[in-house]
């Protein structure tokens, strides 16, 4: 762990400047990149000294440096503080581990791994209660992380699909156990008119279970039960039953629209896209946007993002010409005519700046800015009637913003809007239209494998016609004992084996329920394992699943307990 802190974390911001990227680094921001790593060292060395001032201070810088280059998050060595505050305290030094979890939460507010981390922590420490608040937050802090969240969510749906398959497959089961033997009895009643009884057994048997033959043999078992099932269920059974086909039927279309949204959010160009918008410096920032350029070569909006990053990096020329090129493609884009005043504020070409800032005020998605820039423009050529006429504009237009950033004067003396990153969706749209159209070649593979061969079904269908056919010659619909058993065992097994007693009741419906609630605990621990991985730095314990479903379980159970007393009281 210590290892990836220093290489990966402390190496990937400036590391990447040494690949590919879309635009010329000027050599401020090279010396600003350098400055960040050798920041992190410094911070690495103080805090493992114990020298909490030099940390402090080093820290300090790094956040300022951050925002040098218009970021404000740095996620890798947020982790990095993550991994060695874990690693301290698996040395039993929790003081020192605080206080790299606190770094960690300023480097990257916000970030879900950071207080995964925290949680492992407070359990190392002992506090097995704050370990699950931690959790918990970490939880929260996860709905807010688009990509974490993004696979999370899909891997609970994959989950929650699984689990009304597997329940469909108890649910059958169950019909098969209550009703299966008039099934067999009818089936012995017709072949029985032709053949030896020995010899109508295997011949029924076989007609039972010959789908065990098909590739993925139980999946169609399943099916063909259900379907020769069908005519000896009550209402509710077939209600149920229809659902489950439905199911059955939209589950690889779910699947198949999973994967492929999955596939989306998993591009590299997207998560910069991301990091962006939220002011994530990571590493591999530089050479991402470099591939997004170069697979939308022609993006009027691509254009528009790079000259946002060559803006908020100081590097005002680059930013210009960027511009230029927008207003070009794009005559009155009012965010790129705003930015392109504050290019020539900063190159001190103040009536060009005046200029490009009147264009931009004539729009109202930009005109507050506009006349805060004007104001700020004629402030610096001593023009203070006309500087204080605009910033009254400015107010009218949105006092509170116009405070906030009149806080941010010292620091940003004009307000560049970047409307190239708020493109981020334009971007994405285009970058999904040149993969549609086959520039970009997706491989998605099959959601499962298709093993269910068209001529197979007609067969099914002709069964379950047959058999129906069957039991209306035969004495009809016959409903099985209420009880198996009676005693001792009658109670258990009523507690134990779900959806029985609801079945037995005739309430097929509730019996499908009471199914789903322990087969979706049950595999509530691979949650993992039904879709992607989640590339955590720090993430949830293996056995956290499994703790939720254990105690979920335990309380199932004994609700059923509970009722089955309550019911013989």
């Amino acid at each position: 762990m210590l290892v990836w802190t220093l290489t990966a974390a402390g190496q990937g911001v400036a590391a990447s400047v040494s690949e590919a990227v879309p635009f010329e680094l000027s050599s401020p921001v090279l010396q600003s990149l350098g400055d960040l790593q050798e920041d992190w060292f410094d911070w690495l060395a103080a805090y493992y000294r114990g020298d909490e001032e030099g940390a402090s201070t080093a820290l300090a810088n790094l956040l300022a440096g951050a925002r040098e280059l218009g970021m404000a998050r740095l996620p890798d060595l947020s982790l990095g503080a993550a991994a060695a505050a874990v690693r301290l305290a698996a040395d039993g030094d929790f003081e020192k581990a605080q206080q790299g979890i606190h770094a960690a939460r300023q480097l990257d507010p916000g970030l879900p791994d950071v207080e995964f981390a925290a949680a492992r922590v407070a359990r190392l420490e002992g506090h097995h209660l704050t370990a699950a608040m931690r959790w918990l937050g970490g939880y929260a802090r996860l709905l807010r992380a688009p990509l974490k969240r993004s696979l999370w969510l899909s891997n609970l749906a994959l989950w929650m699909i699984s689990a009304l398959l597997l329940t469909g497959v108890a649910f059958v089961m169950l019909e098969m156990a209550t009703k299966g033997v008039h099934l067999l009895g009818d089936l012995l009643a017709f072949l029985g008119r032709f053949m030896p009884l020995l010899l109508a057994y295997v011949v029924a048997v076989a007609l039972l279970i010959w789908p065990l033959f098909l590739p993925s043999g139980p999946l169609w078992l399943v099916i063909y039960w259900s379907l020769l099932i069908w005519g000896y269920g009550t209402r509710s059974e077939q209600i149920v039953l229809i659902g489950l086909w439905i199911l059955v039927a939209v589950a690889p279309v779910l699947v198949k629209e999973l994967r492929q949204r999955v596939g989306e959010t998993l591009f590299p160009e997207f998560r910069t896209l991301e990091s962006l918008r939220h002011g994530r410096l990571e590493g591999a920032l530089f050479s991402d946007l470099a591939a997004l350029r170069a697979t939308l070569p022609d993006s009027t909006a691509v254009t528009h993002l790079l000259a946002d990053l060559n803006l908020s990096l100081g590097q005002w020329e680059a930013a210009l010409d960027l511009y230029l090129e927008v207003l070009e493609a794009e005559p009155g884009t009012p965010t790129a005519l705003a930015d392109v005043g504050v290019c020539f504020f900063y190159r001190g070409d103040f009536e060009e700046a005046i200029d490009y800032f009147r264009r931009a005020s004539e729009y109202e998605v930009s005109s507050a800015a506009a006349h805060f820039n004007l104001s700020q423009t004629y402030s610096e050529m001593y023009r203070f009637d006309d500087a204080g006429r605009d910033l009254r504009a400015a107010q009218e237009i949105d006092n509170e913003a116009v405070g906030n950033w009149i806080v941010r004067a010292v620091e940003e003396r004009v307000v560049a809007l970047g409307g190239g990153i708020g493109r981020a969706d334009e971007i994405r749209s285009e970058f999904l239209g040149s993969w549609h159209s086959g520039e970009i070649k997706p491989d998605w593979g099959s959601p499962w494998r298709q093993t269910l061969l068209l001529p197979v079904a007609p067969v099914f269908i002709l069964a379950a016609v047959g058999v129906h056919l069957l039991r209306r010659r035969s004495q009809g619909r016959r409903e099985p004992p209420a009880r198996w058993w009676d005693g001792p065992s009658d109670f258990v097994r009523r507690v134990l084996l779900p959806g029985l007693a609801e079945a037995e009741e005739g309430r097929w419906v509730w019996a499908y329920l009471a199914l789903l609630v322990p087969v979706a605990l049950a595999t509530l621990p691979f949650l993992g394992h039904f879709g992607y991985a989640v590339p955590w730095g720090f993430g949830p314990p293996r056995f956290f699943h499994w703790l939720v479903a254990g105690v979920g379980l335990v309380l199932y159970f004994a609700l059923r307990l509970a009722r089955e007393l309550r019911d013989r009281v």
